[in-house]
């Protein structure tokens, strides 16, 4: 692929369609784990905090992080979708998107007990956490590895059966996939290594299910090693993964178990030019999704091959993009950064905003 790519400029309220899904504009709810989960099962808290972010404004409304076995959730509040999911609801959920007028969106996420996240922002040893983290991947079985993959394929055979239409698999934050897929963390010599066919097997078989759009979440960097190292083995992994099938790269940072700085970046307001990941990706021949910290006020002009992911934002205020979109720029709620969106790290169980109060509460 190209790393010289041109691609023009589009307003990012201007259509698109990939793999036949028509996407109203180029803004998508970034994947957040909001808590609103019953035993695995998406509440009405879930269904109402996704129909207030859906329709004029928003393209792509994404539930985040729902777990493809329920011994695979991050926390007890996790959503999860598998055999034994009750597709109803999700149903309902993709129903109300839909008839909102966004594309229905399901991140789809495999985090192993031994990566759970703790409360704690960073650990006190990132070095000791590290040594962790690759002694757990060599020591871990082929066929437990492999039982992981195959339950993301059989999950996302019941995502389409629900109605989502944008279907993405986290390789980021340090989960499984972002582990497996990092030199950095996988120390592993056999078929499961950085550069074995695993990668390549598991992208075909999730591009034969999934029907509509085919994501895949990558992290940046992590903090560990020089950003170019990281920079360059990120820019690699998401061609790979473009090549295997896969029609967008959803751009994060960091790993949960070693810092939540570079998940959660304390700079706010940025004009998408002036951000990192935007300026590298734009360059690229594939469609990449780009959040972190972005104002989408200075963002209205985007490359074409780019999306902008919007998350503290529309958690302020749901209606942030249509506002933006109507030249309401003053009626917008802005985030205030107090930090209660960070609801597991505070100990709580589901989200909340110091900006909005009522979310989880708004239709």
């Amino acid at each position: 692929m190209s790393q010289d790519a041109s691609h023009k400029t589009r307003s990012v309220f201007d259509t698109l369609e990939i793999r036949g899904v028509s996407v109203p504009n180029r803004i998508a709810l970034a994947p957040i784990n909001t808590g609103f989960a019953n035993r695995g099962r998406p509440s009405g808290k879930l269904l109402d905090f996704h129909k207030a972010r859906s329709g004029r404004g928003i393209g792509i409304s994404v539930v985040g992080n729902v777990a493809v076995r329920t011994d695979l959730v991050t926390n007890e509040n996790t959503v999860v979708l598998d055999n034994n999911s009750n597709d109803l609801r999700h149903k309902v959920v993709t129903k109300g998107i839909k008839t909102n007028g966004s594309v229905p969106g399901i991140q789809l996420a495999a985090c192993p007990t031994w990566l759970s996240p703790k409360q704690q922002w960073k650990p006190k040893d990132k070095e000791a956490e590290l040594t962790r983290i690759q002694r757990h991947l060599l020591d871990t079985r082929s066929k437990d590895i492999q039982s992981v993959l195959d339950s993301f394929i059989r999950s996302i055979a019941i995502a389409e059966k629900c109605g989502y239409e944008y279907i993405e698999i986290h390789g980021a934050h340090g989960y499984l996939i972002s582990m497996l897929s990092s030199k950095t963390f996988n120390m592993r010599s056999d078929d499961f290594s950085p550069n074995g066919p695993w990668l390549k097997n598991f992208i075909l078989d999730a591009r034969t299910e999934c029907k509509g759009i085919l994501a895949v979440r990558l992290s940046w960097k992590f903090g560990i090693l020089e950003p170019e190292y990281e920079e360059f083995h990120s820019i690699d992994l998401a061609r790979k993964c473009i090549s295997h099938g896969a029609d967008i790269i959803s751009w994060s940072s960091g790993a949960y178990t070693l810092s939540r700085d570079y998940i959660y970046p304390k700079s706010q307001g940025i004009p998408v030019g002036d951000h990192e990941v935007y300026r590298k990706v734009k360059q690229e021949d594939f469609i990449s999704i780009v959040s972190g910290g972005l104002s989408l006020v200075k963002s209205q002009d985007i490359a074409e091959n780019v999306l902008l992911g919007l998350g503290r934002p529309l958690l302020a205020d749901p209606s942030h993009s249509q506002k933006v979109l109507e030249n309401r720029i003053n009626d917008i709620c802005e985030c205030q950064r107090t930090g209660r969106c960070h609801f597991f790290t505070r100990g709580l169980a589901r989200i909340e905003c110091g900006s909005n109060p009522s979310i989880g509460n708004e239709v």
